[in-house]
Order: C-alpha cells, then structure tokens, then sequence
C-alpha cells in the first residue's frame, strides 16, 4: 500500500486531479505531522486569503491598464502615469483555488478576462464621459497559479520524502513527526512570498494597520502625516464620504510614487479593501 507521502506525490503529478483535490491531500499530510506552516498554507489556498493576509508573489496577476465605456467598449490606449503604472499593472487575486479553477475551466491561455481598478484613477473629466478604468489579462494567469500550487506540493512532497518521513499505514510514526518538528518545512523555501503568510492580527481599519503602512514609506514626515491623516478619515468614514476620501488618497499616491516605488502596493492593498 501506497504511504501518505508517495500518494501526495502521485496526486501532484496527476493532471487529471484537480489543484483543490491536491491541496487537500497536502492538508491531511501536514495535519497529520504537525507542520502547521503548511497547513496553514493548504487552509488558505482552499478557502481564500483575507483582507489582512499577506498573499504570495504569484497570487498577484499582471496586465495592461485600458479604459471601457458602455457605448464605445475598450479603448487601449489609456496609460496611468508613468511612476504609477507598475503598480497598477497588478492586480491582487485572493480567491479560493477552486474559484480560480472555475475561471480557468475551458479557458485557452491566449484568451484573455478582465477585472476593474479603482475610478480614482482617472481624472474627473475622463470619469464624467463614462470611462471605467479595468485591467486586461491573459486566463495563463490563472493556469500559472495553478501550476505553483501543485508544483508547491509536489517540493514539499519530494523533501518529506528526502527527510525520511513517508508515512506508512495512513499514519506518521513518532520518529517522522520527531524529524519533521527539527526541521524547517517553511513555505517560503518552497515558493515566493511578498511577506510571511501568516495572517496579521491586525485589522484593515485599525491604527496599527495605518501606523505599519505610513511607517514602511521612505518619506519625510510631512508627507507620512498627510497620508495617515487621509488612511484614519478614511477608515472611520461613512459610505457617502469615502469616495472624496479614496480621490485623495489616489492623488497622494500620483504626487510621491517615484519616491516610494513599490511601497505604492501597501498603500493600495488598504486602499482596496476600504472601498
């Protein structure tokens, strides 16, 4: 009979098994032998990233920014300033692996989907004649998170199986799990990860979360307590007055983008979430 180790590799090389179907063979491995980092990466890869979760690099798909309207549908000529549009080309997909399942279902790779950006940014005279700003990518995007999953698992397999731990009759033996608990089985050696994966206990609105974002910046401190006092009205603010807030942000972000760089993301990933 096959161990627990050897059937988690065969799952991960299974083209005809479903991404979700291997990650919950990785669960029951990982729960077995008590690597809760892995786990806790299976958990989340299953049932979707939260707000305050730190997703992985390749959960973020890239495209190219255009402009639709209703009446004259896609228009690609449009382009976010040049210091914003890294950041803009990349959206952040925290869907459960079978909801990205679902949308790669029957996709060819040089097909391609569409997701919106935030209104703020455009100027009000393109947003008044109709144009929503959305962002254009191929379905490989999806096929490529898929493939990092399974080929996650299937490392992590490959290095149980390196350690010595198989797990024989559906179980492991003390000495695996003595093996496994000596070693590091950290899911950042397995793949890429923009930040740990484990969840913040902090929440989007709170202070903290403002203080951690404001801090990271490389900015002078009058522009740190510019954005901070736009992030805490903004967190605290009704429905009716968030959208003048969010257009506030957005121009901070358009005014010192070349200063911070890629620490737009962190300003825009709360931004996001307070919409």
């Amino acid at each position: 009979m096959a161990t627990l180790v050897h059937r988690l590799q065969a799952a991960a090389t299974d083209r005809d098994q479903k991404v979700s179907d291997v990650l919950r063979t990785a669960l029951v491995v990982a729960t077995k032998l008590g690597v809760e980092d892995f786990k806790a990466w299976c958990w989340r890869e299953l049932n979707g990233y939260g707000v305050d979760d730190k997703l992985p690099e390749y959960r973020y798909i890239r495209g190219a920014p255009e402009l639709f309207n209703t009446v004259l549908g896609v228009q690609q000529t449009w382009a976010p300033g040049r210091d914003l549009l890294e950041w803009v080309k990349q959206v952040r997909l925290p869907d459960a692996i079978a909801g990205i399942e679902k949308h790669a279902e029957g996709k060819a790779a040089g097909e391609f989907g569409q997701s919106l950006l935030p209104v703020e940014l455009l100027s009000d005279e393109v947003r008044r004649k109709g144009w929503i700003p959305i962002i254009s990518f191929s379905y490989a995007e999806y096929l490529r998170i898929l493939d990092t999953v399974r080929n996650t698992v299937l490392q992590w397999s490959l290095k149980l199986e390196q350690d010595g731990i198989l797990g024989g009759d559906e179980q492991f033996t003390s000495e695996e799990k003595s093996t496994a608990s000596h070693n590091t089985y950290n899911i950042g050696t397995f793949i890429g990860v923009a930040g740990d994966v484990q969840s913040s206990q902090v929440q989007i609105g709170d202070g903290n979360r403002i203080d951690s974002v404001v801090a990271a910046l490389p900015l002078d401190d009058a522009a740190k307590a510019e954005l901070k006092e736009i992030l805490e009205d903004l967190s605290a603010a009704s429905p009716d007055e968030k959208p003048k807030l969010r257009k506030q942000a957005f121009e901070w972000l358009g005014k010192h983008a070349s200063e911070i760089g890629v620490y737009a993301n962190l300003v825009m990933d709360f931004l996001r979430v307070s919409q």
